[in-house]
Parts: structure tokens; sequence; C-alpha cells
């Protein structure tokens, strides 16, 4: 299955000391394995092999049934908030005459605007895999355009990713209100923790204190969910390197279902506005941390069958998650 988009994340060292893959190389390993742990439930591996097609092929059919074939068209302009900080305003469109599409929203054009808090000294951002100064985007506003697939569900309009035999939810799904429409979502980012015996405030606090991270809360990251099987969205508990991230860094997202399930993702993060530069090293990186604050990890333990390429700049993900366990 493929995935689509963008994600945010960032990392400072300050006065903390940050590991190098090569001293924890014998700790943690970045390859899946053997014997990794099935993401999928039980009751859909007792499936005979048609009877598992025939979901594979729904969850395929449930997808093609929400992708549309569109220009998108972002725009992007820079304004300043105050003395610390600038407001990056990204509005996107979405046109098509794609039948489909007209049939969803009764027009062929919808569009959604995104404010995002900057650092005041942020000289560059990051658009369209070009360095655009600060300077420049105060003066004109600057348009992308491309051709794209591009899948959209209205929020009351779920992947209900228990139904297609997963035992957890493969990915995030990004919020973004489409005018009088209503809010849609997007998939976005795998999910590749994985955390037993513990709390997704206490995973986020854990982290922040062994790694001197912060708490990101919006609008200093995009609005990412995942839904749950009691019929809600679930709002992601997140940390970064650093709170806006402007230049880049690390960036986790952490949800709690309401089985008590705790799961999430982590990314490394281009200049602001973010796009995806690395997804693997950065779960290892987060894996890391938790082993020296004395939980067990292991490493690529549990596959949850969400390998792909993601995000602009096609980033890749190998589909299994680093599992973390609170001793």
């Amino acid at each position: 299955m493929k995935f689509l988009n963008l994600l945010l994340i960032f990392f400072v060292l300050l006065s903390f000391s940050v590991p190098s893959f090569a001293e924890t190389e014998n700790e943690l390993s970045l390859d899946p394995t053997e014997n990794y742990i099935s993401g999928y439930t039980a009751e859909y591996e007792s499936l005979s092999s048609q009877e598992k097609q025939k979901i594979r092929d729904a969850e395929a059919q449930w997808y093609a049934d929400r992708t549309y074939n569109v220009t998108v068209t972002a725009a992007y302009s820079l304004t300043s908030a105050n003395s610390k900080t600038n407001n990056l305003q990204i509005e996107t469109s979405y046109t098509s005459n794609d039948p489909k599409f007209i049939k969803e929203f009764g027009v062929s054009e919808v569009s959604s605007i995104q404010n995002i808090p900057t650092e005041f000294s942020q000289k560059s951002y990051y658009i369209n895999e070009k360095s655009v100064s600060a300077d420049k985007l105060k003066n004109e506003t600057i348009t992308i355009s491309e051709e794209k697939q591009i899948v959209l569900a209205a929020a009351d309009d779920p992947f209900e990713w228990w139904d297609y035999g997963y035992a957890y939810p493969p990915q995030m799904w990004k919020k973004e209100y489409i005018g009088y429409f209503g809010e849609y979502t997007k998939p976005e980012d795998p999910i590749s923790l994985i955390w037993n015996e513990t709390t997704a405030a206490n995973a986020r606090a854990t982290l922040v204190s062994q790694a001197g991270w912060v708490n990101v809360p919006i609008p200093f990251e995009y609005p990412y969910g995942v839904y749950d099987q009691n019929g809600s969205w679930i709002q992601s508990q997140s940390a970064g390197s650093t709170l806006m991230r402007s230049d880049g860094g690390y960036h986790v997202r952490i949800f709690q279902l309401s089985d008590g399930s705790v799961i999430g993702g982590a990314h490394e993060d281009s200049t602001s506005p973010h796009a995806v530069v690395e997804f693997e090293d950065i779960e290892y990186l987060v894996g890391t941390y938790f082993s020296q604050a004395g939980w067990t990890v292991e490493n690529n333990e549990l596959y949850l069958a969400n390998s792909g390429w993601f995000g602009d700049n096609v980033v890749y993900n190998n589909g299994y998650a680093t599992v973390i366990t609170d001793d």
C-alpha cells in the first residue's frame, strides 16, 4: 500500500549528549529481526490466503474510491506576527475535472489555509526543494503547482483499520478544513513506534527528559490524528528537538488509543515549512534514548505492513515498528 505526504521533526543538542549510531550499534540493530511480531490481529492471521487477499483487495478499493486526480496549487506568503515570530501562510487549492471529485465536492476547486508560526530570525524557507529568502517571501507570494493523485477522506468517513486485519493504525492522517465542506483528512506518515506498559504522557515526558526535547502543541506542528475504534479522532502528544524547528530537526508524534495502546512515529524534517527528510534513522534514535533511560527496546520488532515511500521528498519507511517497553 502506498501512502502520501509530509511531516515535521527537529532536534537540538543543547547541553545534552547526543548518542551517535556507532555508540549504540551493539544495543540496537537497524535491521528487522528474524522472528518479528505480526502487526495483524490473530483473527486475520488465522484466515486462509484467499480470505486475506479479499481483505487486502477491499482495503485497496477503499483508497481507490477516495483517490482523485488533481492540480495542487500551494501559495506561500510571510508576514511579521510580532518581534519574535513570523507567520507563514500556506493556501492550498485542489482543482480537478475528475467526475468523482466534482461529485464529492459539487465544484471543481476547493481550498484550505494553514498558518505556521516561524522564528523571526529564520532567514530562508524550504519551498519546492529550494531555499527561498524570508525577505522575498515577505514581498511576494510564491506559488507552486503540480499534478498529483491524492487521497481525501471526510473526517466522518475514516479508514477503519481494524476491519482490514490491523492490530494498530498503520498511519497518521492530516486534517484539513476545506471551506464550507468541513474537515477532510489525508494519509500521511507511517506509524513506526509502539510503547508497552506506559501512557502517551509518560512516553513523551521520558523523551523530553532524556533527549532534552520540548513538548510541541498545535500550531507548532501540522494537525495529525489517528482514528480510534471508539469512533473518535485522537490528537497526538508530540515532542520535538525545538518548538518551531525552523532550521530542521527531529519530531515525534505519540497517540494513546482508547484501549490503552500507545503508538507513534518519528522523523527528521527539513527547514520550515517542513518536509520529511528521514524516517528510519530517527526511529532508531528515539529507541536509543529510551534504551539509555532503562526501557527495553526491540528495534524493528513488529511488522505493521506500512512500508513504502512517503512525502514530497519520497522518503522510505521499512514497515517495521520499534517496540519500547517500560520495565
